[in-house]
């Protein structure tokens, strides 16, 4: 292996290593990595998998003494992917959230430089650098990077999905290989996960019915995602049986739909009539409480308006076991109002594009600055005695606008490029069309975004984390989709032209201190 070859490997690994530290930004700039108030389910989770299987063994895990709070971990667990838990908890324990954050960061920043090299032809890395400075400025991608959840996986096998089934043939064996493993790994980490997959199968498969793509080019990496879901799926179905051999209890999981049913107000008829002809449903008793905010049913403690958490143990694992019934019910019941219901929640999904609630929980990332975590989580008395470390920074509250101007911009160049070879209004503006795969990766990535604002909209509720934490794809891909279509010395002025507007623009002015009422 030549010299000039071992300093070209050396200086895209000290590229990916600065792109990964560039991601990072955010953390650097509030001074932590940050952490969300589910990141302790996870962290617990963890911790207690690693006791049972003796990887653990300082027996720190000392509420599940209690009764109570054991059957409260046992019904919320099973909404806990126990692999990125053990992934979680292993990394900041035995190192540190910083470690954690600069983990996935720089797995986000291997996938950029991945799709660098895949859509423009070369990975030239001054090119690479300026796409993740523009990723890093205006994009959720940095926020969600440097957060203690699951969230950023979403985006990154979105990404390696539409990267394995449209561009098979540009990857080497060693990059298939890897963004199959990663991809598999990816999908485990959340249960939702491998359905939103499905949205870049669809566009593939819709390609190959419009001919817009080969099937020798497209099939395999339909083959690898497919495979991928299903380990996934079976490591899903594993997880359960795990826990009832090492702790002899069944593991459930929160019954989402069911209270996206009652905020939404079908559930709630439905219940209504149920209960009045003594059906033994187990939210009956709850009849009387408002019901109208599902986060509230799901994990409020208060005995007025919460119903999950505040319910013993048998009842909520009565609760998930009734709950396919009660949404059959409630679709038989009210069918048009149930799905203009859930279609208007995916609606409310897609058009939030704030990073806040990500960033409001400055006061559980005081334990970001340790070695790891320390369950539980400073009091809510930390956010009186010092509210500055419980609200977003201006600098926080000012990137939301950058990030959603990039996020519309980048969704409409994409659609105009689509229909470019169609629609004359589009063509008066020189744009190039998108053709063959390159349109079709375009869609799917539209549709993956898309897909997923309808599944978590709908299905659990409607927070803008849930959708920002992927939708940094339709800005990267714009990125990309423009630069293939310029020339070098283009490229570079564009990308220079941009940084400078953006940094002359009123985005990124400091503003005083946002405090919550």
């Amino acid at each position: 292996m030549g010299h000039s070859t071992l300093s070209r490997r050396g200086a895209v690994l000290a590229a990916i290593g600065l792109g990964a530290l560039v991601l990072m930004t955010p953390a650097f700039l509030i001074g932590h990595a940050d952490v969300f108030p589910d990141t302790s389910a996870y962290e617990l989770v963890g911790q207690w998998l690693m006791e049972r299987l003796g990887l653990d063994p300082r027996g720190g895990f000392a509420f599940m003494r209690h009764r109570a709070d054991l059957g409260l971990f046992f019904t919320m667990a099973g909404a806990r992917s126990p692999y990125y838990s053990f992934l979680l908890f292993g990394v900041t324990n035995r190192g540190s959230a910083w470690a954690m954050a600069a983990l996935q960061a720089l797995a986000g920043s291997i996938l950029i430089a991945l799709s660098v090299r895949v859509l423009i032809g070369e990975l030239r890395l001054s090119l690479f650098l300026a796409v993740v400075g523009i990723m890093t400025l205006a994009t959720s991608l940095p926020w969600f990077a440097i957060l203690m959840m699951p969230d950023v996986f979403m985006g990154y096998l979105g990404l390696a999905a539409v990267l394995l089934v449209f561009y098979f043939d540009r990857l080497s064996i060693p990059e298939r290989w890897g963004l199959g493993l990663g991809l598999g790994l990816a999908l485990s980490f959340h249960a939702s996960n491998p359905p939103i997959l499905m949205a870049v199968v669809a566009a593939a498969l819709a390609g190959l019915a419009l001919r817009g793509v080969k099937a020798r080019d497209t099939l395999p990496g339909i083959a690898i995602c497919l495979v991928a879901a299903l380990a996934a799926t079976l490591a899903f179905l594993a997880y359960p049986r795990l826990v009832q051999a090492l702790a002899h209890r069944p593991l459930s999981r929160p019954p989402f739909l069911t209270a996206r049913l009652l905020a939404d107000g079908p559930g709630r008829d439905y219940l209504t009539k149920a209960c009045a002809q003594h059906e033994p449903l187990a939210l009956c008793p709850d009849l009387g409480r408002p019901m109208t905010d599902a986060n509230a049913i799901l994990w409020s403690p208060s005995k007025t308006s919460g119903v999950y958490e505040p319910a013993p143990y048998a009842v909520r694992l009565a609760m998930t076991r009734q709950e396919p019934a009660f949404v059959a019910a409630v679709f038989r019941l009210e069918p048009w109002r149930t799905t203009l219901d859930l279609l208007r929640d995916a609606w409310r999904e897609t058009a939030d594009v704030t990073v806040i609630d990500t960033l409001g929980y400055r006061d559980f990332a005081l334990t970001a600055r340790g070695p790891g975590f320390s369950p539980p989580f400073p009091p809510l008395s930390v956010c009186v005695r010092r509210p500055n470390l419980c609200y977003p920074t201006a600098f926080q509250i000012d990137s939301q606008y950058a990030i959603g101007a990039t996020l519309a911009l980048s969704a409409a160049y994409l659609v105009l490029r689509l229909v470019a070879g169609l629609a004359p209004f589009a063509r008066r503006l020189a744009l190039k069309p998108l053709e063959g795969r390159d349109a079709t990766a375009a869609f799917a990535v539209l549709l993956l975004t898309l897909g997923n604002a309808l599944f978590c909209g709908a299905v659990s509720g409607v927070f803008p984390r849930y959708q920002m934490r992927m939708a940094w794809i339709v800005p990267l891909w714009a990125i990309l989709a423009f630069l293939a279509a310029q020339g070098l010395p283009m490229r570079l002025r564009a990308i220079s032209a941009w940084l400078l507007s953006f940094w002359r623009s009123p985005a990124i002015r400091r503003a005083p201190p946002h405090h919550a009422s």
